[in-house]
């Protein structure tokens, strides 16, 4: 009996191990990065890492999305943003179609760009506080 008990109780902490794993797993795509002191994160191509990314949030001062107007998410994005004094904070070539930003308190200027619309550079300013600001960039169907 000792001998079954202790299969048993092997199984089951095996299994919960690979629950608990299932559970608070953020996939190896999603990383948080670093450019110059501005911790950022990118992604969000399906929905598994579009959760992944999401779990991430509460740790970012400003999130970005690239979207068409009919709602299909954008990728292979472009966005530098620059400080009231015109300095490059933040520069991320092939972004996902989401990113989350550091940004300390202040004024900032987001330039945004889509492989899909290359011809076209979105430019926003924004100001960042206490709370998250989130900016969506959206470009005509394709």
């Amino acid at each position: 009996m000792p001998l079954f008990r202790l299969i048993t109780t092997g199984v089951f902490f095996v299994a919960f191990c690979v629950l608990a794993l299932a559970v608070n797993r953020v996939s190896a795509d999603v990383q948080v990065r670093d450019y110059n002191g501005v911790a950022y994160v990118t992604g969000g191509v399906g929905a598994d890492q579009q959760e992944d990314i999401d779990r991430l949030a509460h740790n970012f001062s400003l999130k970005l999305t690239s979207a068409t107007q009919d709602g299909h998410y954008l990728s292979g994005g472009n966005v530098t943003v620059k400080d009231a004094a015109g300095k490059t904070v933040l520069e991320v070539a092939g972004t996902g179609p989401i990113l989350y930003a550091d940004l300390n308190p202040g004024t900032y200027t987001l330039f945004v760009e889509v492989a899909s619309f290359s011809d076209q550079i979105i430019e926003r300013a924004v100001v960042i506080g206490a709370r998250q600001v989130v900016e969506s960039f959206v470009w005509p169907g394709e």
